[in-house]
């Protein structure tokens, strides 16, 4: 509901701003030129992208009223785009997440374990963008990306089990690897140029996303006797669903 609001207030505040600053004033994305509703021709300074630009842009968490830079929420947090012309742009996003954990275990007197937890997760995207008209500063577009990445999981310990209680003599090292994603989805977007070649943007979309599991391999020792199991892989997800595909972005062009 937040994230809903965020997007209402900031188109909102678009068309206002546009509504008041060029009322009587349309453009093509020619680079230069437009014309009110007089019929007299005017140069104004040009504020979005065209033809040989690059975007590059970051997600933004928390909205307007509480925000912060994050690239490790959805994929393509962090993403650059290539005009080929002045209207049709392809994009390359990434997201990499790295998640680090240690979990000490006490038991009597100073005996002591640990157990250490990392989660990784690489995602790419690749696209398409065709904008539209818009005003001088409002940039409509639809977009479409195909997604594909890799995620992991991997864990150990020493006197400690996997839960983090304490065991003497205890060790493991579990490891999760190879659990591919791919994905496609369908958008729709608008970055708003608060400043030549500087802007704010909001995306939504429906995307329909596959993850396969992949083999899972847990080595365990106790009283120096080691074992190891290999688990195949644990089937496979998908999901079809609408969303936000990155909050609200904030992307600079050059």
């Amino acid at each position: 509901m937040k994230k809903l609001m965020t997007i209402v207030g900031l188109s909102v505040f678009a068309l206002a701003a546009n509504a008041q600053e060029e009322r009587g004033i349309y453009s093509g994305r020619d680079g230069k030129r437009f014309r009110n509703m007089g019929g007299e021709n005017a140069e104004h300074e040009f504020l979005k992208p065209h033809a040989g630009n690059v975007t590059a842009e970051l997600g933004l968490t928390g909205g307007l009223g509480n925000t912060g830079l994050s690239l490790n929420n959805n994929a393509g947090m962090l993403r650059f785009r290539y005009f080929v012309t002045n209207d049709w742009a392809v994009r390359l996003g990434a997201n990499i997440t790295n998640e680090f954990e240690r979990t000490n275990a006490y038991g009597t007197g100073s005996a002591e374990g640990f157990v250490k937890e990392r989660n990784t997760t690489v995602l790419f995207n690749i696209g398409a963008e065709k904008h539209f008209m818009g005003t001088r500063r409002l940039s409509p577009y639809v977009a479409a990306d195909f997604i594909i990445g890799n995620m992991s999981a991997h864990a150990n310990g020493e006197d400690a089990t996997q839960n983090g209680t304490y065991m003497s003599g205890y060790s493991f090292d579990s490891k999760s690897m190879n659990n591919t994603v791919w994905g496609v989805r369908a958008m729709v977007g608008a970055d708003y140029y608060i400043a030549k070649n500087v802007y704010l943007g909001v995306e939504a979309g429906l995307g329909y996303t596959s993850t396969t599991m992949g083999e899972t391999e847990l080595t365990q020792t106790f009283n120096n006797v080691t074992t190891t199991v290999t688990n195949k892989s644990a089937g496979k997800s998908a999901t079809f669903t609408p969303g936000i595909v990155t909050g609200i972005r904030l992307g600079f062009a050059f």
